[in-house]
């Protein structure tokens, strides 16, 4: 995805998808959970909001990046 942050293991564009809260995150008020993946390498996080090796601030950065794209995306043509 462009201007979202690359994977920390070889630097490879990453896809993130936003997933939905099952009913225990829901009721516990757990964090939104995201699919991240690796194009290049193929690393995986399958239901979470950062790789294992990576900060929690890096994590966030990747969300709010992804959040940004996605809105980018979704605006109407001509559009501000």
């Amino acid at each position: 995805m462009e201007g979202v942050r690359p994977c920390p293991y070889c630097g490879g564009e990453v896809e993130v998808i936003k997933l939905g809260k099952n009913t225990d995150e829901r009721m516990q008020n757990k964090p939104q959970p995201y699919r991240i993946q690796c194009y290049q390498c193929h690393a995986t996080v399958a239901r979470g909001q950062k790789f294992p090796h990576e900060s929690y601030w890096d994590g966030q950065e990747r969300i709010q990046q992804y959040e940004e794209y996605i809105a980018r995306m979704s605006a109407p043509y001509g559009s501000n």
